[in-house]
């Protein structure tokens, strides 16, 4: 499953900002006091971004391992959406906003026109009401015309930040190609639905102190890709997870990915899945379980597979087994002392372990789009 980082569609955001803000309507001395609390509320790429694995140079024996090699693409295209993304906020936001409105606590940056696609792009960034699920909350939204009453949301985000460390915090961010594409077809006269863009990924994070010890920081990004399809591409919906245990001397980065799509190329009816549970010590060694069901498997049977590497990312232990075949290289005890058991013996999370109200939120977004309120 490869998900192109092509689906990021920046062209999209490509903004002229030589009209934003200005003196006539800068904001008063207590209003910059609010517009830096709401900028420091806003994501961070350390939040949501994954660290992808790099294989050292000292090591040249044995093969390289699969799994890094499967795994680097999809965090690759994971984190361009998300660099991608936080960029263009970043960049809006630390110019002086257009509107500030005491109503509904939001300063609103724009519109400005869209210079490789039809209409104007703006950005809000408010504070929500006491008792909401999110502090603030934020938008990169469309209009067809230089009118913010034809404002369209299209990409949402939602923000608790730590009042004490403004690199922890939780949040929630969509990013909408079903508006998006509604949008150009309502207003682009030359946008091809056929090889738009459609479906929906969705993040739901978390970074702060582990509760069982404070000395370890621990982050968690949970994401999905919700029907999503690029460029015809058969549609995809996967279920990923991110996290990271740091205690300042080692860290633990695991993921865990679950895909349903077409691998086969359309040769069967049915889509097939594919699940990715892996985890590294301090970027390098790392243990891998894979599974594999399907129609393109004689009898529907499960492939299933472990892998282990060294801190070069070459390959120390492979096992395979497809309904009573078995195979594989090396011993068990080549994966080490902490990665010769396997992840659920050793307490690494999975999607299996996300709570249930975060994946309720994800749902929930997943399947209804951008909030109304």
């Amino acid at each position: 499953m490869r998900l192109t980082k092509s689906f990021i569609g920046l062209g999209l955001f490509a903004l002229s900002l030589g009209g934003c803000g200005g003196e006539d309507n800068a904001p008063t001395e207590s209003q910059q006091a609010r517009l830096a609390r709401y900028r420091a509320a806003l994501p961070s790429a350390a939040t949501l971004q994954a660290a992808v694995p790099e294989a050292s140079a000292s090591n040249v024996l044995g093969d390289p391992a699969e799994a890094p090699l499967a795994i680097v693409p999809i965090i690759h295209d994971v984190n361009g959406a998300v660099v991608d993304l936080l960029t263009v906020i970043e960049t809006v936001t630390s110019q002086p906003p257009t509107v500030y409105s005491e109503l509904s606590s939001e300063f609103f940056w724009g519109l400005f026109p869209n210079d490789d696609g039809v209409g104007h792009i703006g950005i809000y960034v408010r504070e929500n009401p006491p008792g909401s699920d999110f502090q603030y909350s934020y938008a990169i939204g469309r209009a067809p015309e230089n009118a913010i009453a034809g404002f369209e949301p299209i990409v949402w985000g939602g923000s608790n930040p730590d009042a004490d460390n403004p690199d922890f915090g939780s949040g929630a961010i969509l990013w909408d190609f079903e508006a998006n594409h509604f949008f150009e077809v309502a207003h682009n006269d030359n946008y091809d639905e056929q090889a738009g863009t459609r479906g929906r990924f969705v993040s739901v994070f978390g970074r702060g102190p582990d509760e069982a010890d404070a000395s370890k920081t621990v982050t968690l990004v949970y994401a999905a890709f919700a029907n999503f399809q690029d460029h015809g591409e058969p549609p995809v919906d996967a279920e990923y997870l991110y996290g990271q245990v740091d205690d300042g001397t080692n860290d633990l980065r695991f993921v865990d990915i679950i895909g349903e799509q077409d691998f086969a190329d359309g040769e069967t009816e049915a889509p097939e899945t594919m699940s990715l549970h892996a985890a590294f010590l301090n970027s390098g060694v790392g243990r891998a379980e894979n599974t594999y069901s399907g129609e393109a498997i004689a009898d529907d049977e499960t492939a299933a597979s472990t892998e282990c590497w060294d801190a070069a990312l070459d390959r120390t232990y492979y096992s395979w087994t497809l309904g009573e075949q078995t195979g594989g290289e090396g011993e068990e005890s080549a994966c080490g002392a902490i990665f010769s058991q396997s992840l659920t013996a050793l307490g690494v999370p999975s999607l299996a372990n996300v709570p249930d109200y975060q994946r309720a939120l994800l749902t929930e977004l997943a399947e209804t789009g951008i909030p109304t309120n």
